[in-house]
């Protein structure tokens, strides 16, 4: 039976990921609708989703008791779209923010492939 903190983690984690697929679609509902959002609006829409769903992810984590090198590409991943949504929410940022995010996404999946190649080989 998971303890009260464990469940409370993973109804926590289910809430921000569903939140974020809520804001995901509703931000491409407003695409499709010409002046929906204004462009701070816009960068806040886009940028939330990013950051509940690193959110999500981390507190999953525990659910899925991983292994070091999983919780290494996890937080890889969550790192990456925290530095994603930073750059949404404020495009003044140096691009070396949006890039630093594409060199976590870009390791992440070369991990994950090195390590399928590694356990087929």
């Amino acid at each position: 039976m998971a303890s009260k903190p464990a469940t409370a983690t993973i109804g926590l984690s289910v809430v921000a990921a569903v939140v974020a697929v809520v804001l995901a679609v509703g931000l491409l509902v407003a695409d499709a609708i010409p002046g929906a959002l204004g462009s701070e609006a816009h960068a806040l829409v886009s940028a939330l989703p990013l950051a509940l769903v690193a959110l999500a992810y981390m507190l999953h984590q525990p659910s899925r008791r991983p292994s070091v090198g999983q919780a290494v590409k996890a937080a890889l991943l969550c790192a990456a779209f925290l530095l994603w949504a930073a750059a949404q929410l404020r495009p003044s940022l140096p691009v070396a923010v949006n890039d630093a995010a594409i060199a976590l996404f870009v390791a992440d999946l070369a991990l994950i492939v090195g390590g399928d190649l590694r356990r087929k080989m």
